[in-house]
């Protein structure tokens, strides 16, 4: 239907995000806060996280303001900064 309607072809993407395991909602919190700290009008979804033996990995998408100044690889290098700043063997 949204080939013919719009022209082009859909594809859904879903990621497994948990949405009923405490710490990882209470990292996201976490998370979201540090990167308000960076600047208070980006937002991130589709929070996980990976435990591993030495690190955990946490991964999110984040909105970013059209008007910032940086590239979006300036961006994703202050962001995983200041996670790895802020929380002990996290990346």
């Amino acid at each position: 239907a949204l080939d013919k309607e719009l022209g082009c072809i859909s594809v859904i993407h879903m990621d497994p995000i948990c949405l009923n395991d405490k710490l990882t909602m209470e990292k996201r919190h976490e998370v979201a806060e540090i990167v308000k700290k960076f600047d208070e009008r980006i937002t991130i979804h589709d929070f996980r996280m990976v435990v591993g033996p030495t690190h955990t990995n946490v991964l999110f998408d984040a909105v970013i303001p059209h008007d910032l100044k940086m590239t979006d690889e300036e961006v994703k290098n202050a962001l995983t900064k200041l996670v790895e700043d802020n929380f002990e063997n996290t990346h």
